[in-house]
């Protein structure tokens, strides 16, 4: 399963519900789409954190907009540490009880636009589904 947020969308109004932000919508389905018994422990997962580019650039314009968002997001202005806080509020949806642990789901911050940088994470994410295949088949 293939899995895109775009991580610049925290300030960005839901058209389904404006009290919540685009970003807090992709949260929502992704934690839903990782819960499915058809997906959870049977395919290899990649999260894409995409338009890190422009959250960079977001956060050089609006630098207290993140934390505004997210109360608990330590660093005003930090686009890196921004991309690990958003890694692990993505990884954080996966529940304890569930056959789908947060080793067996790949996560790249990406800048869909950037086709060099595209052709390196399509590299990583064929050895990982390969990989994961294998962990399926008892091959590793």
């Amino acid at each position: 399963m293939l899995y895109f947020s775009a991580v610049d969308e925290w300030t960005d109004p839901a058209d389904e519900d404006e009290s919540k932000t685009k970003l807090d919508i992709s949260l929502e389905v992704w934690e839903q789409c990782i819960h499915n018994e058809e997906i959870a422990g049977k395919v290899a997962i990649i999260l894409f954190l995409n338009k890190a580019d422009l959250l960079a650039l977001k956060m050089k314009r609006q630098p207290k907009s993140f934390r505004k968002t997210f109360k608990d997001f330590p660093a005003d202005g930090d686009a890196g540490k921004a991309l690990g806080y958003l890694r692990n509020k993505f990884l954080s949806k996966v529940r304890p009880d569930s056959k789908l642990t947060q080793d067996q789901i790949f996560v790249h911050a990406t800048c869909a636009l950037d086709t060099s940088q595209m052709s390196v994470v399509f590299t990583h994410v064929k050895d990982f589904v390969i990989q994961q295949r294998m962990r399926t088949a008892n091959l590793m």
